[in-house]
């Protein structure tokens, strides 16, 4: 299989899984290697992108709910707002056939960052209107949480993220892992879908644990918990939007 870069072929996708092969104190740099490669020829500068809102927190906290009533709020107050999924489609479908197969976690956590960097490489060649804003539905802060409560180190998955440029904002939402847990089980029945085990309630206690954490080492985020039912939702926006108000002026 190849592992596409801007219509160029960079490097072979047996490449990031001979990952497993390299010894556990060698594989942050295995990375930079892959990460250097794709950066090769490349425009990295991301100073010019414009201001970044990340969007993150654990599954069943609601986050698409709140998604859309900031990007409402972002477009009243005057801004384009730009939408930036993660993992883009780069390498989505290798990264969830990875999770599924329940493999080596340093395999999906070199797909992540390698999807991430090319996502920000490519953001480089856009052109943006004024005022826009880069919306982000998911981030780094994902990987830290989530690869790490599988047992790879939290400052080096940081430092793996150097490239990161700097957000304007972090959202980060939680809840109760019970409440997490209903509002899956329900999304799951109304879609016909079965529960993977990072939905299960011991994963759902440990990655709110790990979210509720991350936020001391990320500058500029904010936890929001969205435990309760639609009727707090107002009351739970209401802080985001103080914070927003607070934070916009770009």
């Amino acid at each position: 299989m190849v592992f596409w870069g801007f219509n160029m072929t960079i490097f072979n996708l047996d490449e990031v899984y001979n990952i497993v092969n390299e010894k556990i104190e060698n594989r942050a740099d295995f990375i930079l290697k892959l990460l250097n490669k794709l950066d090769r020829g490349r425009n990295t500068n991301y100073s010019n992108l414009p201001p970044i809102i990340i969007l993150d927190g654990m599954d069943g906290a609601g986050k698409g709910v709140y998604k859309d009533l900031i990007i409402k709020y972002l477009i009243s107050k005057g801004y384009k707002v730009d939408c930036v999924k993660e993992p883009g489609d780069y390498m989505r479908k290798e990264i969830l056939k990875t999770i599924n197969k329940k493999g080596d976690p340093w395999v999906a956590t070199a797909l992540f960052i390698l999807d991430r960097k090319y996502q920000y490489n490519k953001l480089t060649e856009c052109k943006f209107d004024k005022k826009t804003v880069l919306v982000f539905d998911r981030s780094y802060i994902s990987t830290l949480v989530y690869q790490s409560a599988q047992g790879i180190d939290f400052n080096v998955l940081l430092k793996l993220h150097d490239f990161v440029p700097k957000h304007k904002l972090a959202f980060v939402f939680v809840c109760d892992p019970l409440v997490a847990r209903k509002r899956i089980l329900e999304r799951a029945v109304k879609e016909g879908k079965e529960i993977d085990e990072f939905e299960k309630l011991e994963f759902l206690k440990k990655t709110k644990e790990g979210f509720t954490d991350v936020i001391n080492h990320i500058e500029h985020s904010y936890l929001i918990d969205t435990t309760g039912d639609e009727k707090d939702i107002p009351k739970i926006f209401d802080k985001v939007s103080k914070i927003l108000d607070e934070k916009i002026d770009f």
